[in-house]
């Protein structure tokens, strides 16, 4: 009974985490319609959730295999987010002074 119990709880978790990565990536959209301070605040706070829950998962996972794709998962968020954030303060800032249509590099990133 514990088994099916933790197996209930690794699969709501998963679905939640998938459920926060679509969430991360509607406020990336969104700070990419409107790029200011507040959208970007909101996307790292949907990825710094994201990978709350990961971790919470990575706990009562059994399976070496499974804790390597939570491992995996973290550092993919970690790259992005790195990424996103030296994009943004640019944007943020071509965007205030008027640039609406993003520039090369920024859509190639």
């Amino acid at each position: 009974m514990i088994f099916l119990t933790k197996r209930n709880y690794v699969a709501i978790t998963t679905d939640k985490f998938i459920q926060q990565l679509l969430k991360g990536r509607i406020s990336i959209y969104q700070f990419l319609r409107n790029p200011n301070e507040e959208n970007r605040k909101i996307v790292i706070e949907n990825f710094k959730q994201l990978d709350n829950d990961v971790n919470t998962l990575q706990i009562v996972l059994v399976t070496q295999r499974n804790k390597v794709l939570c491992d995996e998962i973290l550092a993919f968020s970690k790259d992005y987010i790195s990424d996103f954030e030296s994009l943004s303060e640019k944007r943020i800032i071509e965007y205030a002074n008027g640039a609406i249509i993003e520039a090369d590099d920024i859509k190639n990133k």
